[in-house]
């Protein structure tokens, strides 16, 4: 099964995966996390940009396409239930800023773009879930330890 040069599921994906952010935005504005470090930042940066971008632009690969029926389906149900699970867990993070709902929204973001490489075979969409993965995830754990250290202290 092939999509073509551009990939509306895709685009679809990322456009219901960025709302929440744009939502929790206009509500609390943007977030300063007190964990700095630049490499990881621009992990996290670059990998995002790249995983938006890869979603729905087949770059480095001739067109999207599945090897098969079944792995079509297992693209649009694995996603749909990872992107409903990062919707609630979005839902539950604007109603109450905690560590477990930051972490699952990382956790899940990446999840969807591996998936979605994996499925796909492209190979540079695995690869920026990775790098986005390690950077999100270790950033908000790294963040979370420096909060709670803090407030300990106080």
């Amino acid at each position: 099964m092939e999509f073509g040069w551009i990939s509306i599921f895709g685009a679809s994906i990322v456009a219901m995966m960025m709302l929440p952010k744009v939502i929790y935005l206009i509500m609390h504005g943007s977030t300063e996390y007190k964990y700095k470090d630049n490499i990881l930042a621009f992990l996290k940066h670059f990998g995002r940009i790249s995983c938006i971008v890869l979603m729905w632009l087949p770059l480095f690969m001739e067109e999207f396409g599945f090897v098969s029926t079944a792995a079509f389906i297992a693209y649009m149900v694995i996603n749909a239930s990872l992107l409903t699970a990062y919707l609630i867990s979005w839902k539950h993070y604007i109603k109450e800023e905690s560590f477990v709902w930051k972490m699952a929204i990382a956790v899940l973001a990446t999840g969807i773009f591996l998936i979605s490489g994996l499925l796909l075979q492209h190979k540079a969409l695995i690869i920026a879930a990775i790098i986005y993965g390690i950077g999100m995830i270790k950033i908000t754990y790294k963040n979370e330890k420096l909060v709670r250290a803090e407030d300990q202290a106080i």
